[in-house]
């Protein structure tokens, strides 16, 4: 996962500080992968709320978590995630990774 990029939910994040979860499994490379979480540390800029605006007018999910998925839409970034509606949700350019 060399230069790979990674957006955490609270979720994931969660499960991942509590040790429920471990990142090796994802690839010997994990710790070279850059790493965001969605506003706290990635910017909440137009590009990111374009795409959470129409995430959520035309899906069911909920607007914290349209920011998530558009934040790692933005930086062409993988979503690690643990929310079962980010699991499930399909969008250009959205990559998933479930945990």
């Amino acid at each position: 996962m060399n230069g790979t990029k990674i957006v955490f939910d609270i979720c994931a994040g969660i499960k991942l500080l509590d040790g429920k979860y471990n990142l090796a499994s994802l690839g010997d490379d994990i710790d070279h992968a850059q790493q965001f979480t969605s506003v706290i540390v990635a910017p909440l800029d137009n590009s990111v709320e374009k795409i959470a605006v129409e995430i959520r007018r035309t899906t069911t999910i909920k607007l914290p978590d349209c920011i998530v998925a558009a934040t790692a839409i933005a930086l062409g970034a993988i979503l690690l995630t643990d929310d079962q509606g980010l699991k499930k949700l399909v969008w250009p350019g959205l990559k998933t990774l479930a945990l």
